[in-house]
């Protein structure tokens, strides 16, 4: 930790693109300056993402203006005596010196690594810095890619939320609910509701009925008619 009493934070950046090939991810950037010398401080912090314990780092350090533009570069810069274990963070321990050129951010690459077996690597001129959504990586909330499949985060263990499931619950929460229509059985009318059921008869019903009852009734007229005349007035 920077004691503030001596130094001065300037600015403190997280990486938003990462070198898929290496194995240590450049996880943020820390500039200082000292407040008697007016010297600017850079600390990096880094995470080995691979299977074998890091001996030394080499980095290149590149000062860029708002429009991207390269202000200065520093190469090689060494980070000796990690000793980072596989899946750890280190590096905040070592500080840089930096010109004093005001830049917008810094672009921290990895370009040679030395493990503790002596084995190396080296970043190779088709090794260049891509974003998460370009690999299809899995962006972490601490700012780590991690590959598509897994579940939880390398560097800090947190479980991971994937672009499809989110896809899924914001069209699940977006789909509107389906309506439920009410259903009414249409039952018989009972004693009670004979009147009610006779005024909601239509109009034209009702009209054909009085017709069927006055042609009934001019039909018993005429049959009594036709037996008195036939019969004469035997029946009395």
């Amino acid at each position: 930790m920077i004691p503030t009493d001596r130094f001065l934070p300037l600015a403190m950046q997280r990486r938003k693109e990462f070198q898929p090939e290496c194995p240590v991810y450049v996880h943020c950037s820390r500039r200082s300056m000292e407040r008697e010398s007016g010297t600017v401080l850079l600390q990096v912090r880094l995470f080995n993402c691979g299977e074998r314990e890091i001996r030394t780092v080499f980095l290149n350090v590149e000062g860029l203006d708002v429009f991207g533009k390269t202000c200065y570069r520093v190469c090689e810069l060494p980070m000796t005596d990690c000793a980072a274990k596989p899946r750890s963070i280190f590096g905040e321990e070592h500080m840089f010196v930096l010109p004093r050129t005001e830049v917008e951010r810094l672009r921290v690459t990895v370009e040679r690594i030395i493990f503790a077996d002596g084995t190396r690597w080296r970043r190779l001129a088709t090794h260049r810095l891509c974003t998460p959504q370009e690999t299809g990586s899995v962006e972490c909330a601490c700012g780590f890619p991690n590959p598509p499949l897994r579940e939880r985060c390398m560097a800090c263990g947190n479980l991971l939320i994937h672009s499809e499931k989110v896809r899924y619950t914001a069209a699940a929460a977006e789909k509107p609910a389906p309506i439920l229509r009410s259903f009414t059985p249409q039952l018989a009318p009972l004693a009670d509701d004979e009147e009610q059921a006779a005024a909601e008869t239509p109009r034209w019903e009702r009209l054909l009925l009085c017709i069927f009852g006055v042609a009934a009734f001019f039909a018993v007229i005429a049959f009594i008619v036709f037996c008195l005349t036939r019969f004469g007035g035997a029946w009395f």
